[in-house]
């Protein structure tokens, strides 16, 4: 019982607090969640699994880990240091190992990773790599502030202006609507990237995957046409991974699920002031979000 109870505490709060109620140090609560964590992974089921979630999130400086979740569970089915080729692989390993078949995995959402790709391709060859749009949106947005930040050095007034860009007109007040028209009229490149952003956004919201291709097609050919070096990039990044950008509209699955548990990762490392060592930060969000559950039973 009084396991059982370290366990349940350990999701309320920081394990140092948590501890401190109890009368007991912080090394005796790790070491029940460290053991029981391992125990109950142990008999982790993956055989369901058919939709496979991959992204990352940093621990500290250049330190990162990979987060693998099923997609349909919301679950994470395992956390690997770094972020290359080499944890796809480790996954696959531990995915087996876990009733997991590697051939039954159809869909793969990820970033543009060539890291992860190559890791699919080599671990998951029956699998479609689906690059999620939140990121291609995101690359957008970099584009589009990046830009802005050029005509701010040409001589334009638009300063402190980044977050009337980033947001769709709908959810402007009325003020940055008013500074939104202005701004407009002086037909800047800003303003025309802005437009590229918006088009993207519009053929996310098409249901035919034929008429987002066609629309996609006069996107970077208008973004290749551009005098916008930041959207020629873009443009030749978007070519470059054209065929995995095209399979969402197969299925339209995301990486939404795993950004939500990113940020409950972020908020956990926050919330317990950082961790030792990745062990214990990982035996935490297998508590919380784990494709299993931890219990002493």
């Amino acid at each position: 019982m009084m396991e059982q109870r370290i366990l349940d505490m350990a999701k309320a709060g920081p394990v140092a607090k948590q501890a401190q109620i109890l009368r007991v140090t912080d090394k005796r609560f790790w070491r029940v969640i460290m053991y029981y964590t391992e125990k109950c992974r142990e008999f982790a089921d993956f055989s369901a699994c058919k939709n496979l979630g991959i992204d990352e999130t940093s621990k500290k400086g250049h330190c990162y880990l990979t987060s693998f979740v099923d997609l349909n569970m919301r679950k994470i089915m395992y956390i690997a240091d770094g972020r290359d080729n080499k944890t796809v692989t480790e996954f696959a390993k531990d995915f087996t190992k876990h009733k997991g078949n590697c051939d039954n995995i159809i869909n793969t959402t990820c970033d543009m990773s060539l890291a992860y790709e190559k890791g699919i391709k080599n671990e998951f060859k029956n699998s479609k790599i689906i690059i999620d749009k939140f990121h291609i949106v995101k690359y957008f947005n970099d584009a589009l502030n990046k830009t802005l930040r050029d005509d701010i050095k040409s001589g334009l007034d638009f300063k402190s202006s980044k977050y009337i860009w980033m947001k769709n007109r709908e959810n402007l007040t009325v003020k940055q609507e008013e500074r939104f028209v202005q701004m407009n009229k002086q037909n800047s490149k800003t303003a025309k990237a802005y437009l590229m952003k918006i088009s993207m956004q519009q053929i996310y919201a098409v249901t035919e995957k034929k008429e987002a291709e066609k629309q996609l097609k006069k996107l970077t050919s208008w973004m290749q046409r551009s005098r916008n070096e930041h959207m020629k990039k873009l443009a030749k990044t978007i070519l470059n991974h054209w065929d995995n950008i095209m399979n969402y509209f197969d299925d339209r699955l995301t990486n939404a699920i795993l950004e939500g548990l990113n940020n409950s990762i972020q908020s956990i490392k926050h919330t317990g002031r950082g961790f030792k060592n990745n062990a214990y930060l990982k035996a935490i969000c297998y508590l919380h979000h784990g494709a299993f559950k931890v219990s002493v039973k």
